[in-house]
């Protein structure tokens, strides 16, 4: 069943991860607090559809970024630093690829999807390491 992208939005916190998430989150030049504070962080996510556009607004550690993105189409995310990604929904999961995510040709892909009504997985490719992480709903 494909993804309705609205059931995305929640309050969640990191209830599983895989056994390298730390090197990965490095990889992918995350901040130290963030990984520091992992198991503790809390993140708001609301997401509104318009037809083939949606924006999703995220608040963690205080910091929140407002993004729009319109589906199969290249867009800037604007954040610690504005990237280019496209947007696409695979089946149940919706999948963001990076072309150029750090400025220096680093291919990322995220892939995001329900493994139960209440717990979301993300999976990531950070060029050639691989790893996920859960979120609740709280």
């Amino acid at each position: 069943m494909p993804l309705d992208l609205e059931t995305l939005s929640g309050t969640f916190k990191l209830c599983n991860k895989s056994d390298n998430l730390v090197q990965l989150l490095q990889k992918l030049g995350e901040p130290p607090q963030l990984i520091e504070h992992l198991e503790r962080v809390e993140m708001q996510l609301e997401i509104k559809v318009t037809g083939n556009n949606f924006t999703a607004k995220t608040t963690m550690m205080g910091m929140a970024s407002v993004n729009t993105y319109t589906l199969g189409v290249e867009c800037e995310e604007k954040g610690l630093q504005n990237r280019k990604v496209t947007c696409t929904i695979q089946g149940d999961a919706l999948v963001s690829d990076y072309p150029n995510h750090d400025g220096k040709g680093l291919v990322v892909r995220r892939s995001r999807r329900f493994l139960d009504d209440n717990t979301v997985r993300t999976e990531y490719k950070v060029g050639d390491l691989e790893g996920w992480y859960d979120f609740k709903k709280i």
